[in-house]
């Protein structure tokens, strides 16, 4: 497991999402859509 300061300064870097490997799909597309929905890119 990834240490939770590992993570907390990807955030704090240009990075808007850390998706540890092996990931689900499903969770890969909740991700995106979850960006695109703070960028305003589309409306749920």
């Amino acid at each position: 497991m990834l240490k939770l300061g590992k993570k907390i300064s990807g955030y704090q870097s240009i990075y808007y999402l850390y998706l540890p490997k092996p990931f689900e799909l499903e969770e890969l597309g909740a991700a995106i859509q979850n960006f695109l929905v703070g960028l305003k890119i589309i409306k749920l």
